[in-house]
């Protein structure tokens, strides 16, 4: 581990050294100690970029179980992948429907007001539609 932190910030020599490093923790191949490894393996991902199928080769040739290792992280990585994306997909969808609401409240306000007999200029001022938006809303309202 120490090595790859010595060579993490120059990703040339941590590219040239990867097979040495993997060698170096091949004792948490095992079933036992694989989470450790695959924290290894995607540390340098998320840190560097050396590409995933360079270090899955690399991880391949110390050991088949290495392999084994490389195909866990990929599906690991997937599997965070798709939930980030819901989670952003989530955000996203709270954000426009909170604006979708307050344009549809700002829209009724406006509406009202006009009704009320305020003035176009008043209502976009008081609502934050825009002059042009509450004057087609006025004339939709005559119609």
């Amino acid at each position: 581990m120490t090595l790859l932190f010595k060579y993490i910030a120059d990703e040339k020599q941590l590219k040239e050294k990867m097979v040495e490093i993997f060698s170096l923790a091949k004792e948490f191949f095992t079933r036992e100690k694989r989470e450790i490894i695959i924290t290894f393996v995607l540390y340098i991902m998320y840190t560097t970029e050396i590409d995933k199928e360079y270090i899955r080769k690399c991880l391949n040739a110390i050991s088949p179980e290495g392999g084994e290792i490389a195909m866990t992280t990929a599906i690991k990585l997937r599997e965070e992948g798709i939930q980030e994306g819901k989670r952003e997909g989530i955000q996203e969808g709270k954000r426009e429907g909170i604006q979708e609401g307050l344009k549809r409240k700002a829209i009724e306000d406006a509406t009202n007001m006009l009704l009320d007999g305020i003035t176009i200029e008043k209502a976009a001022q008081y609502t934050g539609l825009t002059v042009n938006e509450v004057k087609k809303l006025k004339l939709s309202i005559k119609t």
